[in-house]
C-alpha cells in the first residue's frame, strides 16, 4: 500500500514537473529486454552457464559427506551463477538505457519511467526504443 501511495505521489509530482519541463515517457522493461537484438544469444549463454554451474555443483557434492557442506557448495554455485548472469546482462541493460536516453532526448521527454509505476498518462516509447536498439545493432554489424 505504501508503495502505491509513493508511486501516485511521484507520478503526480512528475506530472506537474512535466508541464514545466516536458512530457513524461514510459517503457515496458520486459518488452525492451526480450526484443533486444542480442537477447536470444544472451539466453543461450545463460542456459550454458546454468548447465556448467549445475554440473560443477553435482561433481562437488559427490565429494562431500555432510548435508551442511553440500548446501554450502550449492549456495556458492548459485551465487557464482547469479554474479556471472548479472555481468553478462549488464551490456544489454547499458544499451537499453542508452537507447532510452536517445529516444527521450529526441522526443524532449523530461522523465522516462517504467510502466509499472505509471498510474495515468505518459507517452509509451517502448517500440521506439526497440527500433533504436535494432538500428544500433545493425550499425555495429557493419
Amino acid at each position: 500500500m505504501g508503495a502505491l501511495v509513493l508511486s501516485v505521489f511521484v507520478v503526480l509530482s512528475l506530472s506537474s514537473l512535466s508541464l514545466a519541463a516536458g512530457e513524461v515517457g514510459y517503457v515496458v522493461k520486459e518488452k525492451l529486454l526480450s526484443n533486444h537484438p542480442r537477447f536470444q544469444d544472451f539466453q543461450k549463454q545463460v542456459r550454458e552457464l546454468y548447465e556448467k554451474k549445475k554440473a560443477e555443483a553435482e561433481e562437488q557434492i559427490k565429494k562431500l559427506t555432510s548435508d551442511d557442506e553440500k548446501r554450502k557448495a550449492v549456495a556458492a554455485k548459485e551465487r557464482e551463477f547469479a554474479e556471472e548472469h548479472d555481468r553478462m546482462l549488464k551490456p544489454l541493460i547499458d544499451e537499453i538505457e542508452a537507447a532510452i536516453r536517445k529516444v527521450a532526448q529526441a522526443k524532449k521527454l523530461a522523465v522516462v519511467l517504467d510502466r509499472s509505476v505509471v498510474v495515468f498518462g505518459g507517452v509509451d516509447i517502448t517500440d521506439e526504443v526497440i527500433a533504436e536498439l535494432k538500428k544500433t545493432a545493425a550499425t555495429k554489424k557493419q
